[in-house]
């Protein structure tokens, strides 16, 4: 039977076995990462059923780290959930944020777009052929990486998530972002036809010194 107060798991970054998932039962994100035990050097891995979304996941865990210079990553978003990000920005709980959205979220929520055009700069945006939800949050000795299923709106179904405090894999993710940012100047992904954005992807994915798709083992990773 499942302990219905065993709402997530959690264990030491790195090789050390995995331990069982449990399902949330109504509880909110900080008190999920409060529950199993989650804090510096460590990962969880939960689901939850729509009781929070990707944005109160940064939320609990900006709780953990303090302010901190944030990326995310989303295929789509929602107006009250970037106006939440900006607002993070505005208390100092987010000190930065970039972003990498998926190409077609201009022509899908044009609306949305040009609000996160309005609030967060061109300069702090590359839209790119992307599916990947993440965020990286960096505050002092802190380097979290989250992945999700979640995009950045309110997600009324069977959602996962899994986070964790680890330098290691924080820096592959940011070589990553560092890769797209460097490769896409600022404003270049708006306002062109989706064609370009496919060629842009076949560039930067075949591209020379490109690392994009070298693969690594697991146990390199873990």
């Amino acid at each position: 039977m499942v302990d219905p107060d065993r709402f997530a798991v959690s264990r030491r970054s790195g090789k050390a076995k995995r331990q069982t998932i449990r399902a949330f039962n109504g509880e909110t994100a900080r008190r999920a990462l409060e529950g199993c035990g989650w804090g510096p050097g460590r990962e969880a891995f939960g689901f939850n059923k729509g009781q929070f979304s990707l944005v109160d996941l940064i939320d609990a865990v900006l709780d953990f780290t303090g302010p901190a210079e944030g990326v995310i990553s989303t295929w789509t978003a929602a107006t009250a959930d970037l106006r939440r990000v900006h607002l993070f920005i505005e208390r100092r709980r987010l000190l930065s944020v970039k972003w990498i959205v998926d190409f077609s979220f201009e022509n899908r929520a044009p609306e949305f777009a040009k609000l996160l055009r309005e609030v967060f700069g061109d300069e702090n945006i590359r839209t790119f052929r992307t599916h990947a939800k993440f965020a990286l949050l960096s505050a002092g000795d802190w380097r979290v990486v989250l992945q999700t299923s979640m995009n950045l709106n309110q997600n009324p179904r069977i959602e996962n998530f899994w986070l964790a405090d680890d330098p290691e894999l924080y820096a592959e993710f940011s070589s990553l972002v560092d890769e797209v940012f460097d490769f896409q100047g600022a404003g270049k992904g708006f306002g062109e036809a989706p064609g370009v954005r496919k060629a842009e992807f076949k560039r930067f994915g075949t591209a020379e010194g490109s690392n994009f798709y070298d693969l690594k083992s697991g146990a390199d990773i873990f």
